[in-house]
């Protein structure tokens, strides 16, 4: 079976995100656990004196950590596509192209683009007793803590 991914466009180059075991592996290594990983990416679940729950994002944190999901995952897709694995592929993309070819808005567009991927490869769904529906499981918590495109 061939993972599938979400097609996205970096710099000038086309390529599909793809959560593999291999990139779910490394995530884990990276931050313990995926729903983990927003909390790497420096955004955080704030409360204001109202009760409403907003995000902060630790610019810094997130410039450093998002490069390096999204050609995570792009890497992946490039060896998906290619059948090539060895390290040294020279199709692959760095963070620093991923910075470089990425404005600002850009990148947090990624970063839902590699969610939606995180959704596809993981599959992981459940029922909650008060909803009929299924629930991805990482996907929702992700969503919740999750930079708002734009912001």
């Amino acid at each position: 079976m061939i993972p599938k991914g979400v097609k996205t466009e970096i710099g000038d180059k086309q390529c599909t995100l793809v959560y593999t075991v291999a990139a779910a592996e490394q995530i884990i290594g990276r931050y313990g656990s995926t729903a983990e990983m927003i909390k790497g990416m420096g955004v955080e679940d704030v409360v204001d004196g109202n009760g409403e729950t907003t995000q902060r994002v630790d610019e810094k944190t997130f410039m450093r950590e998002a490069p390096w999901i999204v050609s995570l995952l792009a890497n992946q897709g490039i060896m998906v596509e290619t059948h090539n694995t060895k390290p040294d592929n020279p199709a692959f993309l760095t963070p620093e192209y991923i910075k470089t070819f990425s404005p600002l808005y850009a990148l947090k567009t990624l970063i839902n683009d590699v969610m939606e991927a995180i959704k596809i490869g993981s599959d992981m769904e459940y029922k909650s007793a008060s909803e009929d529906g299924p629930k991805d499981v990482i996907l929702e918590e992700m969503e919740k803590n999750a930079p708002a495109a734009g912001k």
